[in-house]
């Protein structure tokens, strides 16, 4: 960040925030920053530490997690001192099911409409959308669709589930299997093609996290227009044939879904803070 605008930016820190506030931040920021570019990130993040790691960086105070009484098992982990507003949409989900935390929106079956409708009808935005879906399909690339109507214009949708390792585990449907990824990144991949306004870059831990913006905060974000054709048109073109759509990602998986480290993400995020005022 050149020094006029790192100096700028610290003015309107002191202004909000404080002078004190302002040499804590600088603090923090520098010791993270630092130990991410010498010594790198722990490879066992999950994706609940990146998304209280987020709150850190850009000052995010809202998030929702959309997932199912079989998916998710993140809301719990949420830092909540860093977090003024955590709401959680859970379909596929009794009336029954309970895991300890609130469940503020619910659904029986997949239909997440009315759980909708009452976000939208209390003019609720969120910072950051988690997405951790059934998996199927359409529900997830619906899900994808309903998190970018929800979230803020400078926050992200962070999608589970998105760089799965075994072909074995990516079957359309659930069937008996007790490890299950789904195609969710194929869902992923798909909404992304029919985008042009969104910059994404998939973080290499946890299954893969997804990181949506419609806005491209910093250089690890790609869009899919700027992919080499020779990786796109195949993919247009596999349409919903799962078996060769799982051959060609995981042959051109670090381009296609722009993979990322840990380390070379949150360095890229701590260098390009977002100050909220």
């Amino acid at each position: 960040m050149p020094i006029l605008k790192k100096l700028t930016s610290a003015k309107r820190l002191i202004a909000t925030h404080g002078a004190a506030a302002t040499l804590r931040y600088t603090s923090v920021w520098t010791s993270r920053r630092f130990r991410h570019v010498f010594f790198g990130t722990p490879l066992g993040w999950r994706k609940f530490q990146l998304m209280n790691e987020l709150a850190v960086i850009h000052g995010y105070r809202s998030i929702l997690e959309i997932s199912t009484a079989g998916s998710g098992f993140t809301y719990g982990q949420l830092d909540r001192t860093r977090f003024d507003v955590c709401r959680r949409l859970s379909y596929l989900t009794p009336d029954a099911w309970a895991d300890g935390a609130p469940v503020d929106y619910r659904s029986r079956d997949a239909d997440t409409s009315e759980c909708l409708r009452k976000i939208r009808a209390h003019g609720q935005r969120f910072d950051i959308v988690f997405i951790d879906a059934c998996h199927e399909y359409e529900s997830t690339r619906r899900d994808m669709l309903d998190a970018l109507s929800l979230v803020t214009e400078n926050g992200l949708i962070v999608m589970h589930d998105c760089l799965p390792e075994s072909e074995a585990i990516c079957t359309p449907s659930r069937g008996d299997l007790n490890d299950w990824s789904g195609v969710t990144y194929k869902a992923y991949l798909d909404v992304l093609m029919t985008r042009n306004d969104l910059w994404y870059c998939t973080v290499n831990t946890d299954y893969g996290c997804g990181m949506i913006r419609s806005q491209r905060k910093t250089n690890v974000y790609k869009r899919t227009i700027d992919l080499d054709p020779a990786y796109v048109s195949p993919w247009r073109n596999v349409g919903h044939n799962y078996n060769a759509a799982f051959k060609l990602y995981y042959r051109n998986k670090d381009a296609l879904m722009n993979v990322v480290t840990v380390n070379e993400f949150l360095t890229a995020e701590w260098g390009n803070r977002t100050i909220k005022t």
